[in-house]
């Protein structure tokens, strides 16, 4: 069904400045609801969200997953519906406290070395060495790499806030010579057509069958060495407000997970990669 309310709704989040991706999430989470319940979205009832939601929770749904269509109905109310519901009858969804999983350094190592198209082992490298990301790191352009000041600029990162990190000297060493070969030109990192950026599935599925022929027991995601890259530069003595400065976390809660520890400046910060000796 063509609802009205879908074009408010996509009106009110590109007002607000979200992001692409949120849009996109937030209005497949209508769309899916709709499905399920195809009744005109003005006349929609907390009660029946809140249904709606369990019906998720029962299915096994993540609570990421919860959250996101729950924080999807929030904005539908207050700036598409503008109707003063009680949306505390809207909880969040706990999520399960995990210690995030890395790996060792020399893991990390195997992992590269077990990619031999240049493009890819550059992106997994730059994923290790910075922290960012996958949405992050396949949006960057090739003027977001600053080797004066050594630094990669993250522009509209998550929460739509533009942060800087270190460029590592022997990621800078491999762009080169990877921007030698490829010649990007829009996107740092193209897809199969050079007017889109790479897409996630991609890098994805690079990197979980490098871990494989590596052997690393354990499965292998870009998201996994974000974790690594945190922890291992809190092993190397790097405070933890710096760390969740390079994650853009918007709470230090957040990065607490990784632990205290004690240390210097962002620009005394050495890249992790800068120590696997490749």
């Amino acid at each position: 069904m063509n609802d009205p309310m879908l074009d408010r709704m996509k009106e009110e989040l590109d007002l607000r400045g979200h992001s692409p991706e949120t849009t996109k999430n937030y209005l497949g989470v209508l769309h899916r609801f709709q499905k399920r319940h195809p009744q005109p979205l003005k006349d929609l009832k907390v009660e029946t969200v809140r249904a709606y939601l369990l019906h998720l929770k029962k299915l096994g749904r993540l609570p990421s997953t919860i959250n996101q269509a729950r924080g999807s109905f929030v904005f539908l109310f207050k700036h598409a519906l503008r109707r003063p519901e009680d949306l505390d009858r809207l909880p969040i969804h706990k999520r399960p406290k995990k210690i995030p999983r890395t790996l060792a350094r020399s893991h990390v190592r195997d992992v590269i070395r077990q990619i031999p198209d240049p493009k890819h082992r550059t992106f997994t490298m730059l994923l290790y060495s910075s922290g960012l990301r996958v949405s992050e790191a396949t949006h960057l352009k090739p003027s977001d790499i600053d080797s004066r000041r050594m630094r990669i600029v993250v522009r509209e990162g998550k929460g739509n806030k533009d942060r800087e990190v270190m460029l590592s000297h022997t990621l800078l060493d491999n762009l080169r010579n990877y921007w030698s070969i490829k010649r990007p030109k829009q996107w740092l990192f193209p897809g199969k057509n050079p007017a889109k950026p790479m897409h996630r599935a991609t890098i994805q599925r690079v990197i979980r069958n490098a871990g494989r022929a590596a052997g690393i027991q354990q499965a292998v995601t870009p998201h996994v060495l974000r974790h690594s890259f945190a922890t291992h530069l809190l092993e190397s003595g790097t405070p933890l407000p710096y760390i969740q400065k390079l994650l853009g976390h918007s709470s230090i809660k957040t990065t607490m997970v990784y632990l205290k520890v004690t240390a210097e400046g962002i620009d005394k910060i050495v890249s992790p990669l800068d120590q696997l000796g490749l």
